[in-house]
């Protein structure tokens, strides 16, 4: 009995890592996103070109608008593994697997094995965080030093310090380092779990070990950009935050994450209601704080912040999934909760379904201009998930309706991964690229630069210059003008620039409607 239940045990750990595998690798080749995603590389890549790992730079100039820290840890990969696309986005997946052990370890200590699996397998099948482990920016990155924290300070024991006393101090500095004054947000958040049920931290030799330990790269960094660069390295950083704490282009009212969240996190967030209401009500342990304090004063400090994103809201979704998981474990008893909660995402599904219909006839009337191969994807993701919400039966068990559900989140991830969408972000500019063989040759060992433009470049402009440069096997990261070019040398010029330079000056060597303004010229 005792080898039938390891070979089960074994079965079911081998069939968990291989539903991973097709959520993690596509078909489809990957291609980047320009902002942040693209940003973030291309200072990684400028870090390890110059061999300067001291100063943020944007096209060749030092900009310290922002922390160094995920740039450190693309580059260190690329470094590693070469620069191609898998190696930008190892670091995201890396920690991405990382929030997801954090989120089952945390969820365990306090609801059990059960509700932990079901918690990780909600967290790895929301669509926001599927999306971002896809993305190499420092969201992923900063949502595990996080957990690292919380599940720390949880684990800190007054009889027994160890090493949870010395990483529940050192969390914040390293989270500096990668998402700037931002972390300070979840610092405050977790403040009254650390006041009320872990205050001995506060006196720990241990504690104040790791955070001295934490915070010393961050000051070491600053304090080394400072002589290099001068002051100007503090006030970008503090420049960054007004702005971003004051009316902005990404400034949204106050009620911005009363939708979004919920949106990007459905079905879950609907379970995960009954019982944060429930542990309001029940819970006078650390639970109340760690999943009902700590998330709803996070939610409500990011909604002080003028400077909405949906990003931002990506560390909430460890806490809603293990709340959602709860709920299979409340409605098991709580029959009439289970029938209304049922009944309202089958109403979702309904609207779901009408949604699908609604965009096959815009369709078919050609009143939806969409490439084919998306128009599908989106068609399938919109019927398996209404038919699946319809079809859920309130009398099952809730621990059966989150198997169904699960399955069906799987099957729509799956598709959505291997359809490309959350891997291959800008496949017009990567088919503008790697199509035109002749032109890709040309410049593949040759240095190739970006000539300065003659006036301001619009967002969708910037956009394109970034996505061409990653493309780039041999870049040079600092603008030039047409004055510094030698013979022979190969350079992307906005094509509104062209008519300014003397005729003949430049050959342009490939241009493509997908790339404009930007084509690529020689120097006669």
């Amino acid at each position: 009995m005792r080898d039938g239940r390891v070979k089960r045990n074994f079965s079911k750990e081998w069939l968990s890592l291989l539903s991973i595998v097709p959520l993690i690798f596509s078909i489809r080749p990957r291609s980047f996103m320009a902002h942040d995603e693209g940003y973030y590389i291309l200072q990684a890549r400028a870090i390890l070109d110059s061999g300067n790992w001291l100063a943020p730079m944007s096209w060749g100039a030092p900009v310290f608008d922002r922390t160094i820290g995920a740039q450190w840890i693309i580059a260190s990969s690329q470094k590693i593994f070469g620069y191609t696309s898998w190696s930008s986005h190892i670091p995201s997946l890396i920690f991405g697997l990382i929030s997801l052990c954090l989120t089952y370890l945390l969820s365990k200590r306090y609801f059990g094995v059960q509700v932990a699996s079901i918690s990780a397998a909600i967290l790895f099948l929301s669509p926001i965080f599927l999306d971002h482990i896809h993305l190499a920016t420092q969201d992923i990155p900063l949502l595990a030093i996080e957990l690292v924290g919380i599940y720390s300070i949880s684990k800190a024991e007054k009889e027994k310090p160890g090493v949870f006393h010395v990483i529940s101090g050192m969390w914040m500095g390293i989270g500096f380092l990668l998402k700037g004054f931002m972390i300070f947000l979840p610092a405050i958040a977790i403040v009254p779990f650390v006041l009320w049920r872990k205050r001995y931290l506060l006196t720990s030799r241990l504690f104040l070990i790791g955070f001295v330990a934490g915070w010393l790269p961050a000051f070491a960094w600053i304090a080394f950009s400072i002589n290099k660069y001068g002051y100007t390295v503090v006030s970008d950083l503090f420049n960054k935050l007004l702005y971003l704490s004051g009316e902005n282009i990404f400034a949204k009212g106050p009620f911005y994450y009363m939708w979004n969240i919920p949106l990007f996190t459905l079905p879950w967030f609907i379970f995960a209601i009954h019982p944060f209401v429930y542990g309001i009500r029940n819970w006078r342990d650390d639970r109340l704080f760690v999943f009902i304090g700590y998330p709803l004063l996070l939610a409500f400090l990011l909604s002080c912040f003028k400077t909405k994103t949906t990003y931002y809201g990506l560390q909430l979704t460890p806490y809603i999934s293990i709340l959602a998981a709860y709920s299979a474990v409340l409605l098991t008893t709580h029959h009439a909760v289970r029938r209304r909660v049922i009944g309202f995402i089958k109403i979702l599904g309904i609207c779901l379904f009408l949604g699908a219909v609604t965009l096959l006839l815009t369709r078919l009337n050609s009143l939806l201009v969409v490439d084919t191969n998306i128009f599908v994807l989106i068609l399938f993701v919109l019927v398996t998930l209404s038919i699946t919400w319809i079809l859920l039966d309130w009398r099952e068990s809730g621990y059966r309706i989150f198997v169904r559900l699960i399955l069906c989140q799987w099957v729509v991830m799956v598709a959505l991964t291997q359809g490309g969408l959350l891997t291959d972000r800008n496949p017009l500019i990567r088919n503008a690229l790697s199509s035109n063989y002749d032109v890709m040759q040309i410049v593949k060992d040759q240095r190739v630069s970006f000539v300065k433009t003659s006036s301001g470049l619009e967002a969708s402009d910037s956009k394109k210059r970034i996505l061409i440069a990653l493309a780039m096997k041999n870049l040079n990261h600092s603008l030039i003008s047409n004055e510094g070019m030698s013979e022979g040398d190969l350079a992307w010029i906005n094509e509104r620039d062209i008519h300014l330079l003397p005729p003949g000056d430049l050959s342009v060597l490939y241009s493509n409607d997908d790339l404009l303004p930007w084509v690529l010229v020689a120097k006669n």
